[in-house]
């Protein structure tokens, strides 16, 4: 049985932390893609920030400044990684908002497309995803 995750925030930095060392140049792209920007991000009940930088994308506080905020919920998140909803999908159904300006959404949407890229070669990030998976169903 898969132990609950005791947050969604530990959960990212994990799967961040898995990508820079199972595949390091997919986490370097990521990096350069998002830049400086920062990232709100309230996922649930759980608010934090992704802080771009040079080399790393750090966990931080809620900004009051962000280039780009993201509200959604880890069933959704477990949804859209799982290929059983589409970001359209989620948008128009109102379980994803996104806000920002349009080249912050698309360097983020880079980011986050190198991501994935290099999450479906890191051996560990199944293991991550079947927490998400464990996390949205005692959510639902």
């Amino acid at each position: 049985m898969i132990e609950p995750v005791c947050s969604l925030r530990a959960l990212v930095t994990d799967a961040l932390d898995c990508l820079a060392r199972e595949h390091p140049e997919a986490h370097q792209r990521m990096c350069a893609r998002l830049g400086a920007r920062s990232v709100a991000i309230e996922l649930g009940d759980e608010r934090f920030a992704l802080a771009g930088g040079p080399d790393a994308v750090a966990i931080s506080a809620w900004p009051d400044d962000a280039a780009l905020t993201v509200r959604t919920d880890a069933a959704t998140l477990d949804d859209l990684l799982c290929g059983e909803l589409t970001v359209v999908g989620a948008l128009t159904s109102d379980r994803l908002e996104v806000r920002g300006a349009i080249d912050d959404l698309v360097a983020a949407f880079d980011a986050a497309a190198g991501f994935l890229r290099g999450a479906v070669r890191c051996t560990s990030m199944p293991a991550l995803l079947d927490q998400l998976s464990h996390h949205a169903r005692v959510q639902r």
